[in-house]
């Protein structure tokens, strides 16, 4: 099966054709292809631009196309749905759950549909985290609505691809995903066991545009000052994380040169976010009883030696040492590569997030019988 795998966000359109047969393989066929449209305004636009990419690819090249959706809504604990009307329903309802993506990934499969009679999948980035145990995934809540307001978790298809692409002898495994969304996910013999965001992907880490984790009682604050349920949502997803606490930008490419030439608010903001993420490290290595291997993936750790030393350059007590040669390189990270030293007592690396390439496996393994996850 050739299938279309399209990976919305906010303002990008990731895509990817793969051939299922050959899905457990790195190394698609050489006619077959893979890019990304970014800096796209608005989830109509980067409906647009999925529309003219099928066009381009042509309908009858393909088998089936599959979206990524961020959150599952009832379907989460599935690899993979067939869209339908109702399905579509289902989705739109928790749109609010996570309004930087849902919305987008509900345009996009709008327009793919109205476009095609083939089959389209919503592949759901939720699913890797259906194995998380009942004392991480539940609140400390009255327990009659523990089940409805409980920890999911997201960045499954990164987490689980990174895994897949590492050794697996490794028992203990700690992922970082870095994008404009970051999480971590603690990993054990393939099963994640805890991470970082909850029931929607405002929590945890402090990201691009995203707050990460707050006191509860703040946001009663702002609503009780007189803010509304919508400004406080935008606040929370859409104004705060880098971009609010350096009022320049939500990108570390302009973060890090400002911080460079003394911007107080970027370096504070840097400061910030390595602090964040120096805690869920220890954390994550608590969770698992020690640590066999620690792996980044994602865009703002792919292009910058710097946020590199700047997220895991004093963290010795963990034995996490980086190798000036192996990090300190002017090049875009595209394969595996190992970051840390020789004497390390952790070996860190980074692995290229494949999500298109596990959204294929995902609707290959919902199609198979044994899946108990359907």
């Amino acid at each position: 099966m050739k299938l279309l795998c399209l990976n919305p966000g906010s303002g990008t359109l990731r895509y990817r054709v793969v051939e299922t047969e050959r899905c457990e393989s790195d190394l698609p066929s050489p006619d077959l292809e893979r890019g990304m449209v970014d800096r796209i305004k608005g989830k109509e636009k980067v409906a647009e631009e999925a529309i003219k990419l099928f066009r381009r690819i042509g309908n009858d090249s393909l088998d089936a196309v599959a979206i990524r959706f961020v959150h599952g809504g009832p379907f989460w604990k599935q690899r993979s749905r067939e869209i339908d009307a109702n399905v579509l329903q289902s989705l739109e309802e928790v749109r609010h759950l996570a309004p930087l993506h849902v919305p987008t990934a509900i345009a996009v499969a709008k327009a793919i549909r109205s476009e095609t009679g083939l089959k389209v999948h919503a592949v759901f980035d939720t699913a890797f985290h259906r194995t998380l145990p009942e004392h991480v995934w539940r609140y400390p809540l009255p327990h009659d609505i523990g089940e409805r307001y409980r920890r999911i978790g997201f960045h499954g298809l990164a987490h689980e691809s990174v895994w897949g692409a590492w050794d697996r002898e490794s028992s203990k495994v700690l992922s970082l995903h870095f994008g404009g969304g970051a999480s971590a996910c603690a990993i054990l013999d393939g099963k994640s066991v805890w991470t970082t965001m909850g029931l929607t992907p405002l929590d945890g880490l402090m990201m691009s545009s995203r707050s990460g984790s707050l006191d509860p009682a703040l946001v009663l604050a702002l609503l009780r000052d007189g803010r509304s349920i919508d400004e406080v949502d935008k606040m929370l997803n859409r104004d705060s994380g880098l971009l609010g606490v350096s009022g320049i930008s939500d990108d570390t490419r302009d973060l890090l040169p400002a911080a460079a030439t003394g911007n107080s608010r970027a370096e504070l903001a840097l400061q910030m976010y390595s602090a964040r993420v120096h805690e869920c490290i220890g954390a994550g290595i608590a969770v698992l009883g020690g640590c066999d291997a620690l792996l980044l993936s994602g865009a703002l750790v792919k292009e910058s030696a710097e946020f590199r030393r700047r997220l895991l350059g004093d963290l010795q007590c963990f034995g996490i040492k980086l190798d000036a040669n192996r990090n300190d390189r002017d090049d875009e990270l595209q394969q595996p590569t190992l970051l840390s030293a020789d004497d390390a007592r952790m070996p860190v690396a980074f692995v290229p997030a494949e999500e298109e390439l596990q959204m294929a496996r995902q609707v290959v393994a919902s199609q198979a019988p044994a899946d108990v996850t359907r």
